[in-house]
């Protein structure tokens, strides 16, 4: 838990273990407040996420909480569940979820909440030390659900705590779409190159972003043991591809932010950010997964 200025609305987070840093490591003024973490690739329980939303009133200035949770069914059931155990309490806390992830758009259960997860975590961070409330984080947040979509691609799953892959790959193909606690993608695609799997998820990330005129954040994340050569492929090829069509691209930033232990492959995400947002984004924070 980190400390804080006098705000209104303490934000925080949680979901399995072996994404590091997301969560912990957006602890600070200007991110997150607090989070909770579960088992390897686990959400927290319930009792453990009402825990930390007691300490979020009792230890904090704040008189409310809003929790960013992924849009995976345990986390989205336990936090659903903590905030029922908290009923009879009077204490506050507000639900939102995330649903970048475009490869499972339209499913039953609807998107996963994948590295787009930090962008919501930075900006409504920056929004909650401004001393916005519950509210106006709460529409902060139905807007960047309306701009935001990530994509991951892998070229070697996970290594499960046992010792195996959580999935087979075969040599010379790539994972389209997959999510971060090692689950397959919508489909394989082989390849001769590395950097033409990365240039097909560019052009797949850029076919799914809302229209609008306005500027495009964009993250670029490592999974877990992506080379670096990589990423820097993946943000020339962003660049590049957004010239082509005719986007501006606001802000760039590249690392491990959300991983999926060591699986090998990267994530990129996108948003379009209103200059208000591009503001929040810029905003300084002490978290420092994001200030590395």
């Amino acid at each position: 838990m980190s400390s804080s200025p006098s705000v209104p609305v303490a934000v925080i987070s949680g979901g399995g273990g072996g994404h590091e840093p997301m969560d912990s490591g957006f602890l600070g003024q200007g991110m997150l407040s607090g989070c909770a973490t579960g088992e390897h690739f686990t959400a927290p329980s319930a009792p453990d996420i009402a825990q930390l939303i007691t300490r979020m009133i009792e230890e904090t200035p704040a008189e409310e909480v809003l929790a960013i949770v992924k849009n995976y069914t345990g986390d989205v059931l336990n936090f659903q569940l903590a905030v029922e155990l908290l009923e009879d309490t009077g204490v506050a806390c507000t639900l939102v979820y995330v649903h970048d992830d475009l490869a499972t758009r339209g499913v039953s259960q609807g998107a996963r909440g994948i590295a787009g997860t930090v962008l919501y975590e930075k900006i409504l961070g920056a929004g909650a030390s401004l001393a916005m409330t519950s509210e106006e984080l709460g529409q902060l947040a139905a807007e960047i659900e309306q701009t935001i979509v990530s994509y991951g691609i892998c070229f070697r799953a996970p290594t499960t705590p046992d010792g195996k892959l959580s999935f087979d790959l075969a040599k010379g193909h790539a994972e389209m779409g997959v999510g971060i606690h090692g689950e397959k993608g919508v489909s394989t695609l082989p390849y001769s190159t590395r950097s033409e799997v990365i240039f097909q998820a560019v052009k797949e990330v850029f076919s799914q972003l809302p229209p609008g005129s306005e500027e495009v954040i964009v993250l670029v994340n490592n999974l877990g043991s992506a080379p670096e050569e990589d990423l820097k492929y993946a943000c020339s090829a962003i660049e590049e591809y957004a010239r082509c069509i005719g986007e501006t691209i606001a802000r760039m930033k590249s690392g491990r932010f959300v991983t999926s232990d060591d699986m090998d492959g990267l994530s990129l995400t996108l948003m379009r950010a209103r200059p208000d947002i591009l503001t929040l984004y810029d905003a300084p924070t002490l978290a420092p997964a994001w200030s590395e």
